[in-house]
């Protein structure tokens, strides 16, 4: 149901340059040329009653109620449908048309229950008025007989969304939610079904609201005339008493919203159909995600505590302010004037982001200030800033109406941005096209009535080559528009540029095998772009969270210039931006090096006016960027820290380098609403308030300043902006402000752009865009226009430089991030709201290509393993991704999924490189060890903290009882515990295998692990065995607290992971039971897919179809863990010396990390070893344990040159001879050279050469033993890369060992794979059935 303080025209507003004059009711009215009949007499004041119409949708014309009587015209025309003309004499009122109204209202009446008095909507009910305006006394028809709403008839009520209920007995089946999830939204959820009295409103096939592809903006709920769709807090509250406007506090939108209130408590929040950006529409966060506002998890008493060991105590505000400046103070005078800084937030309001940057350079005397925009849009500033001029997007949302071709890159609008995500989708249904730049299939790509013309799927990291393709399509191929250019550009910059841009590499078919997107489809998308009379460009996080990010944004803006869709309506370089003040904070001057208005710290001039103004001398030179701070924190030079608003520990790359220096800080000043990842590190925390309880404004991604009024009062005592300018005090600067308005008057007056901004324009004009000032007073929605800020445009030359985050063996696929619609961020406020029940945890999405070769299904726990870090999270197999990319966001804490982003960052701005990780993707059941610290060291803060509810804390990592793989989201929390009590393996460490008192335990460890168990478990290095081995001591004590997990998962672990819990497979079944290293006994019987019996190994391995799938999985994955340095370190297995007694040097391969080898000379250089498997990490001795397995005798190989067995340095060296032409390999026992190596095709590489060589498999000699030698699987892998090239063509074709390995056991008949995202099927390689 509609808001009572807005206004309903009851159609849309028609835009033209004609008015005509008719006359309604005897008055004469001017309208637009194509205004309905109805609006222009309700612009005129003249009401007429209506039920189906609404200024939002387009008119319908169902309910007859808005009968007119036009003269000259026959019968009663609908006034919505009817278009004014000229000279029109039109009657509103009359006997005839009253009686005809009333007639209709009580068709509707007599199907709808008369239960007003105790019905949700009473006094908001547009039935309840209309039947007040005809005049309604009674219904002739009656209630007997079939209806919709008695006991009998009556369906019951959807109540599974959680924010509004749908009871169809008060349905009038108008169709007002149908059109406005069809019109407004675009998502086609609703539809009429069944016909005439049988006709009723569905969601998708009849499944209910929450099972349908609703997405619940909303939409329909404003829409409903009646109670049928209503809010639940309406419901339960009442009607509101008063309502304020404001705008929303998530994404980059900016989205204006009445609150409506009942004494300080929000009842619902309605969008504001005079927002001017969002026009009365809303998305689920904005709509009714409002409730974190008042979590009981709400802050809201200031703590400090002298280390982050130490428990929280709570204490006065004045205590908190006076102990965090004292801090300040004393890290400064020891430390020096640079060893303290601070973090705006993109979440709070430019006037306390102002004060903070303030508080900074005049408190702290430096320019230590950074911003969360340093890790999203800090490239579109420096692109923008170096092409266009200014530092922010050109055009306003509207805009996207006039758009003939639209061309997304690196966004997904739908999830990220969705108010503009359905002002596109609507433009795009009108006919405009659409082009997605994006490894990803986003919604945009195909969806109901909207599908985009191209796609260009392309590899992550490889966004500079694609932009300079097609500049090189629109410059070669004559599409330049040369008058634009030569008007608006600088032609030797152009010149440059166009010379670069022609160069062969940036064709399209030499950029197609780097960004693997076909050289047809971008030279059709470029044409396509270039011939529009209206090109429009948005992107977003895709584009800038790269190394090559800003190169990318200035290509953007080097095509936009190119073919002249720059400075008018339908074109433009429009950023995204992701959260609600990103560009506001921007603009305060966060950044190290810029004062408010993107001016330089460095400007004598521009710091003399903020001098003047503040008092203070200013530090002319740049401060430390957050990772400077990062860094510094670890060297010890960098000691304090003030963040407002801001999670760093959750949002930043690499989480365990960020907790580090975290950690390094001796005083970390935290201000938020919730108690925060980062706040684990807080020696002082500040309560902060939410949008609802203070005054200030945003600027969104269109530069639109909005204002933020007060709801209610902070929770806390203060607002924001008062806790700031409070702490400024302590530290004695000179701040005395009494109202947000009087630090707007200040940015006004030092920051050109803002200068004719102020809250009274603001409530006059509702909102402003700047550059507001006295040549622009009304704001600039365009860019532009006449000339670039900078005065000429500048073409920069963007050369491609790939990442330097590469693919290798080890790590084979490339992770992604992003955002879903339901959650915001890093979720401290949507995981407050019943938002989780669409999103209750982060997933890692994967190509079932990929899926299945890893043998993944849909549900499945995996682990992500990257060179920064490792986590666990669920899978899901979708062909949304390409094979070779995964994708996750990374909305809950616990996930980690920033534990396996890396440093990389952009190499301008320093934006991290969140969109390209290498990393590799297996099955595990278990957390990540990262997760188990995590899930403790959270326990024990919120503990210290004295918290009271769960939060954001979903559930416990509880590994021990993992959920079905078709669970589904979980939308319950559990109770929250320690991780370690489900830990199995720190049950293990804490000796429950010990078999006797007294004896010692040896366990399997090494670096970290051993180091974790020195500390925690009372282990030592075992005497003479410095290669990983660990004992317990005798009376060592374990953590009491430890508990036995169920350890019937264990056998599914890799070899790595078994060392880590300090268990070992059984001597004689290497894939089989496991046991304690060095003990009798081994784990209980319950382990069962091995075949344990009685507590002893059961001899040979179970013989059904599951075992040995199992052991096919456990083999494929230790050749998975094969890794470079493995091989650098142990070299090859040396052949055993005829003289047994002999034993292998020290410190070779054969003694590495424990290996033992009971060799038996047999005769004809066959021999049977038996090895432990966990220790075996080469691909060599990998296969000697499947053989040993298998109970196949193996010929080893004699040695190439004498001392081979000893050399165990160099092997790039022997690499590089062995796949050397013409070289010739020599066997034990066979007397005579083998063939040298073809580089024949795929077909002959399979079929068996001269002497029964097969390139993939091993040699036979003259006797027609097998032989095994780990340089020929390298000699064979240098044959196929040209083959390989195709899937990687950014990997160096020759000398280069990161190629694929395939090892083929031929008579076993199933394929042992070392890949990358390709499946195998039998004993061919599918890739080599489609290469074929």
């Amino acid at each position: 149901m509609s808001c009572r303080c807005q206004t309903d025209l009851g159609t849309p507003p028609v835009t033209s340059d004609h008015t005509v004059t008719l006359t309604i009711d005897g008055q004469q009215v001017v309208a637009t040329a194509g205004t309905s009949v109805m609006r222009a007499a309700l612009e005129a004041g003249i009401p007429i009653p209506k039920l189906c119409a609404t200024d939002t949708l387009e008119a319908f014309g169902s309910c007859r109620l808005c009968l007119v009587q036009i003269d000259g015209r026959r019968g009663y025309p609908a006034s919505c449908t009817t278009p004014v003309e000229a000279g029109m004499r039109v009657v509103t009122q009359s006997p005839r048309l009253a009686e005809l109204r009333r007639g209709v209202m009580e068709l509707y009446i007599s199907d709808h229950p008369l239960d007003c008095l105790t019905c949700s909507a009473n006094g908001n009910c547009e039935l309840q008025d209309m039947a007040g305006v005809v005049g309604l006394r009674e219904v002739r028809y009656g209630f007997a007989g079939d209806n919709h709403f008695d006991a009998a008839h009556a369906q019951p009520r959807d109540e599974s969304n959680p924010y509004f209920s749908f009871d169809p007995a008060k349905c009038i089946v108008c169709s007002r939610c149908v059109r406005a999830c069809e019109e407004v939204q675009g998502t086609f959820a609703l539809t009429i079904a069944g016909r005439g009295f049988e006709s009723k409103v569905t969601a998708g096939a009849d499944e209910g609201f929450l099972g349908s592809e609703c997405v619940s903006c909303g939409a329909c709920v404003a829409a409903c005339p009646t109670a049928t769709l209503a809010e639940k807090s309406l419901i339960d509250a009442g009607q509101a008493q008063r309502s304020v406007a404001t705008t929303c506090a998530y994404c980059g939108v900016g989205c204006g919203f009445v609150a409506e209130v009942k004494g300080e408590q929000v009842v619902r929040m309605v969008p504001d159909k005079s927002g001017g950006a969002n026009a009365g529409h809303a998305c689920v966060k904005g709509r009714f995600a409002w409730s974190y506002a008042t979590h009981p998890d709400r802050v809201t008493t200031p703590m400090i505590r002298e280390s982050i060991d130490a428990p929280w105590r709570q204490v006065s505000w004045d205590e908190a302010l006076a102990y965090a400046a004292s801090e300040f103070r004393r890290i400064q005078a020891k430390y020096g004037r640079l060893a303290v800084g601070g973090i705006t937030s993109s979440r709070c309001t430019n006037e306390e982001t102002y004060l903070v940057q303030k508080l900074v350079r005049a408190g702290f005397g430096n320019n230590n200030v950074d911003t969360c925009a340093r890790v999203c849009h800090s490239p579109t500033g420096y692109g923008l800033k170096q092409t266009l001029g200014e530092s922010a997007g050109t055009q306003d949302f509207e805009s996207v109406l006039s758009a003939d071709v639209i061309v997304v890159i690196g966004a997904n609008p739908t999830d990220g941005h969705p108010v503009f995500g359905s002002l596109l989708k609507r433009r795009i249904r009108e006919g405009a096209k659409l082009i997605v730049i994006d490894p990803r299939a986003i919604d945009l790509v195909r969806t109901p009535h909207v599908e985009a013309e191209f796609h260009l799927a392309l590899r992550p990291g490889t966004n500079v080559a694609m932009i300079n393709a097609l500049a090189h399509v629109v410059v070669s191929e004559g599409w330049v528009d040369d008058a634009f250019v030569a008007a608006r550009c600088e032609a030797e910059a152009f010149a440059a540029w166009r010379a670069f841009i022609l160069r062969p590499e940036n064709s399209p078919e030499a950029v197609a095998d780097i960004t693997g997107v076909p050289a047809d489809d971008i030279r059709a998308a470029a044409r396509l772009y270039a011939g529009a009379g209206n090109g429009a460009i948005y992107y977003g996080l895709g584009v800038t969270e790269h190394s090559q990010g800003s190169t990318m944004v200035m290509g953007i803006a080097n095509l936009a210039m190119a073919t002249g869709n720059i400075g008018r309506r339908g074109v433009g370089v429009n950023p995204l931006r992701g959260q609600n003040n990103v560009q506001g904070s921007c603009d305060m001057g966060s950044f190290p090096h810029e004062l408010p208005g993107y001016r330089s710290v460095a400007d004598a001039a521009v710091r003399e006016a903020f001098e003047a103004r503040w008092g203070v001398a200013l530090d002319p030179e740049p401060g430390y960027r957050i990772p400077n701070m990062f860094n510094a924190a670890i060297a010890g030079s960098y000691k304090g820290m003030y963040v407002q608003g801001e999670d760093l520990a959750q949002s930043d790359p690499n989480t365990q380098h960020v907790h580090a220096a975290l950690r390094s800080l001796e005083c970390l000043v935290v201000q938020d609403i919730f108690f925060n990842e980062t706040a684990k590190y807080a020696h002082v925390f500040l309560p902060g308030s939410s949008f609802l309880e203070k005054d200030g404004t945003f600027t969104n991604a269109e530069r639109r300043i909005s204002r933020v009024r007060k709801v209610m009062e902070p929770l806390s005592g203060k607002a924001d902006w008062q806790a700031t300018q409070a702490l400024a005090q302590a530290l004695g600067v000179a701040m005395d402000y009494r109202h947000p308005s009087e630090i707007m008057d200040e940015i006004a007056a030092l920051t050109p752009s803002f200068a004719g901004v102020s809250y009274a324009r603001l409530d006059a004009a509702g909102s402003l865009q700047w550059p507001c000032n006295d040549a622009s007073p009304a704001g600039t929605p365009i860019m532009h226009t006449e000339h670039f800020t900078r005065g000429l445009g500048r073409f920069v030359v963007t050369e491609y430089v790939p990442t330097t985050e590469k693919v290798t063996r080890r790590f084979p696929l490339i992770l992604t991030t992003g955002r879903i619609l339901s959650q915001y961020n890093v979720g401290a406020q949507t995981r407050r709201t019943a938002n989780t029940v669409w999103h209750s945890e982060d997933r890692l999405d994967i190509h079932p290509l990929d899926a299945a070769d890893r043998g993944i299904a849909d549900g499945d726990w995996v682990h992500i393993e990257s060179r920064a870090g490792e986590t666990r999270l669920r899978a899901r197999v979708t062909e949304r991704m390409q094979p070779g990319v995964v994708y996750t966001t990374f909305h809950f804490p616990d996930s980690g999924a920033n534990v396996v982003t890396t440093d990389n960052s952009d190499w301008a701005t320093n934006c991290p490189e969140y969109k390209v990780t290498a990393v590799q993707v297996s099955l595990g059941e278990q957390p990540a060890r990262w997760q188990a610290d995590f899930t403790r060291h959270d326990a024990d803060q919120h503990e210290d903290a004295g918290d009271r509810h769960d939060g954001g804390r979903r559930r416990v990592l509880d590994s021990a009882a993992p959920q079905p793989r078709d669970a589904g989201p979980q939308h319950g929390r559990e109770e929250q515990g320690e991780g370690h009590r489900h830990d199995p393996g720190r049950a293990l460490l804490a000796g429950r295998l010990q078999p006797d008192p007294g004896r010692r335990r040896v366990l399997r460890l090494s670096g970290a692990d051993a180091q974790r168990a020195v500390r925690d478990h009372g282990v030592r290095r075992r005497a003479g065995r410095p290669d990983g081995l660990l004992e317990r001591h005798p009376h060592a004590r374990g953590p009491s607290e430890a508990e036995p997990g169920d350890p019937r998962h264990l056998p599914a672990l890799g070899g790595r992971a078994l060392r880590r819990r300090g268990v070992d497979r059984c001597q004689r079944h290497p894939v089989g039971p496991l046991r304690a290293d060095g003990a009798q006994a081994v784990l209980p019987a319950a382990i069962g897919p091995h075949g344990v019996r009685d507590g002893r190994c059961g001899g040979r391995q179970r013989s059904d179809h599951r075992a040995r799938l199992e052991q096919r999985r456990e083999m494929r994955e230790r050749i998975f863990r094969c890794d470079r340095r493995a091989r650098r370190d142990r070299g090859p297995i040396r052949p055993q010396a005829a003289d047994q007694g002999r034993q292998p040097a020290r410190g070779g391969p054969a003694s590495h990390r424990g290996h033992r080898q009971d060799a038996r000379h047999t005769g004809g250089g066959v021999q049977r070893h038996e090895l432990r498997p966990p220790q075996l990490a080469h691909p060599v001795g990998l296969l000697r344990q499947i053989r040993t397995t298998l109970r196949r005798p193996v010929r080893r190989a004699a040695p190439d040159h004498p001392g081979d067995g000893a050399a165990v340095g160099d092997q790039q060296r022997q690499h590089e001879r062995l796949r050397a032409p013409g070289r010739v390999r020599h066997h034990a026992g066979a007397g005579q050279p083998s063939p040298r190596h073809r580089p024949a095709d795929h077909r002959r590489m399979h079929d068996p050469g001269p002497g029964g060589r097969s390139a993939w498999g091993p040699a036979r000699d003259a006797a027609g033993a097998r032989h095994l030698d780990h340089r020929h699987f390298d000699a064979a892998a240098a044959q196929c890369e040209h083959r390989l090239h195709r899937f990687h063509p950014d990997r160096p074709r020759h000398g280069d060992r990161r190629v694929f390995r395939r090892i083929h056991r031929h008579r076993a008949g199933f394929c042992l794979p070392r890949i990358q995202g390709v499946t195998h099927s039998g004993r061919r390689c599918l890739e080599t059935e489609r290469l074929n």
